[in-house]
Order: structure tokens, then sequence, then C-alpha cells
């Protein structure tokens, strides 16, 4: 393992001297996790005048150790180092480079480094202002940050939109009726019913239907909740990241090339910082023991079943979770920073907000199928953890917007 560490230190040395940057010197080395022994792909910093800069951040944490004047209730040194941070990332990744695939090594390797550390200052800022319990150092190196867990929700209010449509042909027709000769009307009945239909039948093989899935709920709209855990294992969420793309309807992925975003738990037990991707972290979609019993039914033989499924920057989706690249460079670090604490965290991809989302969804022509499915889903997963996740605490963004 030594042998094979300095071979691959000597190659990206030789590999990236012919464009010097500082933060080449985060050279992809192979670690592994205690808790499973997965190997995980994470970075280090070795050169002396990127320790420099590190160390200014450090004394700026240090600083709301000792400085307690506050601004509605946040710490203001430490709101404000946040508040730097996230526009040190924007600075890195610029508008320019959010829709970059296979961008520039040293720009993903800035952008994950300086999201480590405003990942730990939005941690200990939302542990401070909650008076949370929980471990979180954003001086040592690697930073130690509590225990996290992810849960990707895929279609938020699935219902509401569906709702809207037909409240929508109800009142077209009312004018309809008063007027048969109004063609807007008409007109905007069958547009209308045809969303209709795209929403409960998911007919991908239309475009029309794929584009607006894509409008309505792909582009923005779902997101993935990230959480911490306090040393009484409570867990919080503290912020949350919107994707940019997600491939699939509502049910479970099968077999490959169905363009499926898996639903269940996963291990998250690597990250890629050289992904063509602007970084990826891998779902470890292909552990199918406990998968395989909630498809029940559902879960076909002899079929390839895929893998490669990501969390990753811009590309689109076949199947994976475009989080853009600003929110890839976010979760990489998270999750490499977990990995090198030992832990390997979990994701939970739900079709929606499982309180009510099984009778919502399984009652829906075409989606009747996977009500075992999601049933198993919210019994295992949603109900053992989802609903007991505390939400009602201000998020790390909110904080920041208020002051």
């Amino acid at each position: 393992m030594v042998i094979l560490s300095a071979l691959l230190l000597v190659f990206s040395f030789s590999a990236q001297a012919a464009e010097p940057d500082i933060y080449d010197a985060y050279n992809a080395i192979f670690g592994v996790s205690s808790e499973s022994g997965n190997i995980a792909v994470q970075s280090v910093p070795s050169d002396p005048e990127l320790l420099q800069l590190t160390d200014g951040i450090d004394g700026q944490l240090e600083a709301t150790d000792t400085q307690s004047d506050c601004f509605n209730g946040v710490p203001s040194p430490l709101s404000d180092l946040v508040k730097q941070l996230v526009q040190d990332v924007k600075d890195i990744v610029t508008d320019d480079l959010m829709e970059e695939v296979d961008a520039p090594q040293s720009v993903v390797n800035k952008a994950i480094a300086k999201s480590k550390e405003l990942a730990c200052a939005e941690i200990m800022l939302f542990v401070q202002v909650n008076k949370i319990n929980a471990d979180v150092n954003c001086i040592k190196r690697p930073q130690v940050i509590p225990p996290i867990h992810m849960q990707a929700i895929k279609f938020p209010g699935l219902a509401e939109y569906k709702s809207q449509i037909e409240e929508q042909i109800e009142s077209y027709k009312k004018q309809l009726e008063q007027n048969p000769q109004n063609f807007t009307a008409d007109s905007k009945i069958r547009s209308l019913t045809k969303d209709l239909n795209c929403l409960v039948n998911a007919d991908f093989a239309n475009f029309n239907c794929r584009y607006m899935h894509e409008k309505m709920f792909s582009r923005g709209k779902s997101s993935v909740q990230i959480e911490i855990q306090d040393r009484s294992g409570k867990w919080y969420e503290y912020k949350k990241l919107q994707t940019d793309f997600f491939s699939g309807k509502p049910g479970p992925k099968t077999q490959k090339g169905d363009l499926q975003t898996p639903e269940a738990r996963f291990k998250l037990n690597s990250v890629n910082p050289t992904s063509n991707y602007f970084s990826a972290v891998h779902i470890n979609y292909e552990a199918w023991n406990e998968r395989n019993e909630l498809l029940g039914d559902l879960n076909p033989t002899g079929v390839n079943k895929g893998g490669d499924i990501m969390l990753h920057g811009h590309a689109g989706s076949v199947g994976c979770l475009d989080m853009g690249n600003r929110g890839a460079p976010y979760v990489t670090a998270l999750v490499d920073l977990s990995l090198k604490g030992g832990k390997v965290p979990e994701i939970d991809i739900f079709p929606t907000d499982m309180d009510s989302g099984v009778d919502e969804i399984s009652t829906w022509p075409g989606y009747q199928q996977n009500a075992k499915f999601w049933a198993e889903l919210k019994k295992r997963y949603w109900e053992k953890h989802g609903a007991k996740v505390n939400r009602s605490l201000k998020s790390v963004d909110e904080m920041i917007e208020e002051e």
C-alpha cells in the first residue's frame, strides 16, 4: 500500500507539472474506511502555500470560540466566514463553469477543498446556534464532522401538481360550456390533458412527456437533504441541496437501461475527485441483498440490473443524481470527510415525502404495481429514520439569508 501510494503521488505530480497550481497538490491517494473496509478515493494537502491558506481559515475558525457577539442569534464571526466561503465557492465554480463537463482538474480540486471548509463551517454554525451536542472540529486536519446521512426526494409535491392540472382542466371546461367557440379554452384542455396523462403514466417514449417531467420535477426541484447526528443519536437536517437533474419516474430501478434513479437505502462508499463530471460520489447500488427483498414480485431474474449510480456534477442523468457543479463538490467533500473519520454514510432515495406518499402515488394509473415496494420502503426506512429527523430548525442557508 505504501509503495502504491508513493507511485500514485509521483505520477500525480508528473502529470500535473504542465499546469502549475497550488491546488494541484491535492493528489488522489487511496484510503480505507475503518468501518467497512471499502476503498475510498480521498484527497490530502501537501503544498506549503496551500497549508498557509488553510491555516488562515483555521485562525478565523478559532476566533469563533472566543467571540460571542451575535446577530439574530447567529455567532457573527462564524456566519461571516460561512458567507465568505459560499462566495469563494462561487468564485471557483463561476457561472461559466456551471454547465462545464470535464472541467480542469485544478478547478475541481479547488472546489472540493473549499467545499470541505464550507461544509465544516456550516455544520459548526448549525451546531452552535442550536446548541446541539455533536462532534465537530474544523481546525483539525482532516476536519472532524458528526455522522452524516442524506435523503433524496425525487418528486416533491406530486399530488399537488396533479390537482392543479385537474383544476385547470375543469376551469377551461366551464369556459367552453359557456362559449363552445372558445378555441383557446379547447386548446388548453387538450394540452393540459396531455400533461395529466404524462404525469400519471410517465410515458417517456414521448419526448413531450420527458420534457414535462424535467420541467416540473427534475430541474432544481427535487432535493438531497443532508443530516447530522448528535451524540445522543438524534438526527437534524441542516442543509438542503437542489438537484440539477435526475432521470426516471416514481418507482424502483429493476434493470440496466431503464433510466431509473433507484429508490431504497444505499451506502455512499467512495468518492471520485477526478470524475469527468466535476467530482462524483458512488452510490453502492450494486449491494442488492436487502433491496431484493423490497422489490418482491418486481424483482426480475436473469437481467443486468446495472450499476455506476452516482451523485455527480453537471452531465444530465441516466439513473444518477446530477447535483450541479457547485453541489457535487460539496457532497464529495462531506462524504470524503466522513470516510476519513471511519464512517460510511448512507442515502435514502424516496419518490416523495413518505408521510403521505405511498397512499398518494400507489393509487395512480400505471403506478399501482409499485404499492408493495413503496409500503416496504416506508416501513423500513422512512418510519425508522426519515420521519424522526428534526426538520424544524432553521437551515444554515436560512440563517445566513436572514442577516
